[in-house]
């Protein structure tokens, strides 16, 4: 296979250096040495993007909005580590707290989700208290919104911002981010009641009676696009989670619906959206997987749910 690198740029650099931030993080905690030598990495990618950050800000083409989140995030990361005032002033300077209305993302706008509940938590001393409060206000209000959301679909699923289309982990991952981050903030037990709900749809509670996590509950896939293990004869593994149903009335052109819309009745149109799973290996929309939108949120969600006192 062909051996690619990426010359160096800002959106990688800056999503690094939040990252490595976290990682030395959590490496303290375990008060493992390892820790300094990520916060270094993380110290010297941000030193990098930030020397070439005005020359690219000051081109005609605007940077899209992607690569300011990240260096607000990796600002966040850096100040919770080192609390060093310069990152908490980046991050104030780049914030999209700055008042009460303030939401954690605005469709193709910005996505400070993750700043948001981060700098909430921050302790050191030159916190602002009123942009962590206002970053606060807008975890709680999208939970609470979340909460709304599981009262009155079917089955107890919800949605992590209003805007999702049904397709592509929505309801075979639980959408619980929100919820699990307004809990830990104000210990309110509607939003932990709210994610135990919003867990179930994708564990089985569904009107195909299916986990749409590989080897897990009664019924699960049985072809997920795992092309490693088909090649290789492996058979089907255990803890995939599959992107699940897809809304055709939205998604309806997707190629692959193409190959089997002469096997279905009555036609793909009047199907239920929850019942719009077809466990077929060259499915991708609906039997791939992925870390970051199937296999993390249903870890973090259950794995919360698992660290709770019992």
């Amino acid at each position: 296979l062909p051996t690619l690198a990426y010359a160096p740029g800002l959106w990688s650099s800056y999503v690094y250096a939040g990252v490595a931030a976290r990682g030395a993080r959590c490496l303290m905690l375990l008060n493992d040495p390892l820790a300094a030598q990520y916060l270094d990495s993380a110290l010297r990618a941000m030193s990098y993007a930030e020397s070439k950050f005005p020359d690219q800000a000051s081109k005609p083409a605007k940077l899209p909005h992607a690569v300011h989140d990240a260096r607000n995030l990796a600002a966040a990361e850096l100040f919770s580590i080192t609390g060093a005032e310069k990152w908490n002033t980046l991050f104030l300077e780049t914030t999209a707290f700055k008042n009460t209305k303030s939401a954690t993302s605005r469709l193709n706008v910005y996505d400070q989700t993750h700043a948001a509940f981060l700098y909430a938590r921050t302790p050191w001393h030159g916190v602002s208290k009123k942009t962590a409060r206002n970053a606060r206000r807008a975890i709680l209000r999208e939970a609470e919104a979340s909460v709304e959301m599981t009262r009155s679909t079917g089955f107890g699923w919800t949605q992590q911002t209003p805007w999702q289309s049904i397709g592509y982990g929505v309801l075979s991952t639980p959408q619980v981010l929100g919820l699990v981050r307004a809990h830990v903030l104000s210990g309110q037990p509607e939003f932990i009641k709210a994610t135990q709900l919003a867990c179930q749809t994708g564990a089985g509670a569904n009107p195909l009676n299916l986990c749409y996590t590989t080897g897990v509950g009664y019924r699960s896939p049985r072809n997920p696009l795992c092309i490693d293990a088909r090649v290789s004869g492996f058979g089907n593994l255990t803890g995939l989670t599959v992107y699940g149903p897809l809304d055709a009335a939205q998604h309806g052109n997707n190629w692959a619906f193409d190959t089997i819309r002469d096997y279905l009745y009555p036609d793909l149109s009047y199907w239920p959206v929850m019942e719009t799973f077809f466990d077929v290996y060259m499915f991708p929309a609906m039997c791939e997987f992925s870390v970051h939108q199937t296999i993390a949120l249903n870890a973090y969600a259950w794995g919360y749910l698992a660290s709770l006192p019992r």
